[in-house]
């Protein structure tokens, strides 16, 4: 058990608990379920499936939140990651209402998902789950960007935003949690290189993500490669304080046109 001091109440990572206690929302009542949707047919059907995966995937992270929680033993940390648990719980509804409300059911998960179960099921150390866990939710807080913009005037767009910022406030616990434990990661000899492989391999982001997510958004795949990629690397460099890991780098390239500042790209 941990016992709080007055320290502990004034740490950042207390301040990110605080927010997060305020940021509540419901889906059931905060988004209107009854505006007609913009959406064609075929991006409906897109919708659906989108969101019945999505809905798996917030499990997920669900349940790495609720593994990190069990282990850490930082007072702070363990309320933030409380209210993680209570986000991605939060997450996964919501995308399943989407679902059952667009097609009738929750369409099975694709076998992505189960990859992305073991793969952080086989993560034992506690740092590199809590590594790995990280920079997958802020390549989703990335993704959500722009699957907001492609659903835009669809319920599916305001809720990738709403869960959106909930995603980027787990960001900043993670970032500010690992900063603060591999500060003497020289030291330790801790090698955080296998854990960001194993992420960008997890979040599925490969040939066929980027040339799919392209022509729904008529951006080159190259570019929203490039785009993804160099937010990643701009928080890995920040996170690690400016040293870069051997981990997967994409070549130089257009921006994607059109997509928002890089504000959080150091949350």
């Amino acid at each position: 058990m941990i016992t709080f001091t007055s320290a502990h109440l004034k740490e950042g990572l207390f301040r990110i608990y605080e927010r997060a206690r305020r940021a509540d929302w419901r889906p059931e009542t905060d988004f209107d379920w009854d505006r007609p949707t913009p959406l064609s047919p075929d991006m409906q059907r897109i919708a659906w499936t989108v969101a019945s995966q999505a809905s798996y995937a917030e499990q997920l992270g669900l349940l790495a939140s609720a593994r990190l929680l069990g282990q850490t033993e930082d007072g702070p940390a363990r309320l933030c990651l409380a209210t993680a648990v209570s986000d991605e719980a939060r997450h996964s509804e919501t995308f399943a209402r989407y679902a059952l409300r667009r097609g009738g059911k929750v369409l099975p998960p694709d076998p992505s998902i189960q990859a992305l179960r073991q793969g952080l099921e086989s993560v034992d150390d506690f740092l590199g789950l809590f590594f790995v866990h990280t920079a997958l939710e802020w390549l989703a807080a990335d993704e959500f960007t722009l699957l907001a913009r492609l659903f835009k005037g669809d319920v599916l767009g305001d809720m990738y935003l709403r869960v959106r910022s909930d995603e980027l406030r787990h960001v900043g616990m993670g970032m500010l949690y690992l900063r603060w434990r591999l500060k003497d990661r020289s030291r330790t000899g801790w090698d955080p290189t296998p854990y960001e492989q194993l992420a960008l391999r997890l979040s599925g982001f490969d040939d066929r993500f980027f040339a799919q997510l392209g022509a729904l958004l008529r951006q080159p795949p190259d570019a929203v490669r490039h785009w993804f990629m160099s937010r990643h690397q701009a928080r890995v460099r920040h996170l690690l304080g400016g040293k870069p890991t051997q981990a997967q780098r994409t070549p130089a390239g257009a921006t994607c046109e059109g997509s928002p500042p890089g504000d959080d790209a150091a949350t």
